[in-house]
């Protein structure tokens, strides 16, 4: 204690006690950081198109593509940034798009793949990103009727890729459309027995669920809206599905 009373001791503690606030509320700035570009990769997708000749010509072409894969409001969620001294080009996109993304590109013979990283400029503050899509990623098993993905229990609502369908959901099993966490979980979803498209062919679809949501066991969800982006399994071999 009497070393304390030493003005030199005393300032150094002052000090450094001073720098510990300071790390400390860098820290707390990091962590926040980490947790708002963690909460960002499980919503956001980066594909990188390289080894481009003409990047002028291919940013239009690559802006017309995406525009004609993910549609005119679809072009509204995605920033597309191009490195002309690399000769590479960004294309940040919602994740369930990613692929359908990539297919694109290729059909265009461009070299392209899903990057582990995310440039800063296609980053950025939170305003410089694309809106916010809902962030309810899940998977809904449906039957293929006809040439459309179709309810397997009421066997006439419709899901198609990019379509919003909604109908509020409540708690206790009343309303909303029922869409599971994962695929495995959708896949082994029991059906009741007054399903009308039980033995039709089915398909897997991933889909983008809004609120309000309600959960329940195995992972079932009952959501107020679906928008379905991407089709996982075309056609699911499955011999029979649970009563």
């Amino acid at each position: 204690m009497a070393a304390l009373q030493d003005p030199a001791v005393a300032a150094r503690v002052e000090a450094l006690a001073e720098r510990f606030a300071e790390l400390r509320e860098d820290m707390r700035d990091t962590f926040a950081g980490a947790r708002e570009f963690l909460d960002f990769i499980q919503h956001w997708a980066a594909v990188v198109a390289t080894q481009l000749e003409d990047t002028t010509t291919a940013q239009a072409t690559i802006t017309a593509l995406v525009q004609r894969t993910l549609g005119l409001e679809g072009l509204g969620s995605v920033k597309i940034q191009m490195d002309y001294p690399r000769r590479r080009c960004w294309i940040l996109c919602p994740r369930g798009a990613a692929l359908r993304v990539m297919e694109a590109l290729r059909g265009h013979s461009m070299d392209c793949k899903l990057s582990t990283s995310y440039p800063p400029q296609l980053v950025g503050a939170p305003s410089a990103m694309p809106p916010r899509l809902p962030s309810v990623l899940c998977y809904k098993l449906v039957a293929r009727h006809r040439g459309r993905f179709v309810s397997i229990y009421d066997g006439e609502t419709e899901y198609r890729l990019g379509e919003t369908v909604a109908q509020t959901a409540r708690p206790g099993h009343h309303g909303g459309f029922y869409v599971f966490r994962t695929a495995a979980q959708a896949l082994d979803a029991p059906f009741p027995t007054s399903s009308k498209l039980k033995g039709a062919t089915k398909a897997l679809l991933l889909v983008e669920a809004g609120e309000p949501c309600y959960e329940y066991r195995g992972g079932k969800l009952a959501c107020s809206s679906i928008t379905p982006i991407e089709v996982v399994l075309r056609r699911v071999k499955k011999a029979a599905w649970k009563v």
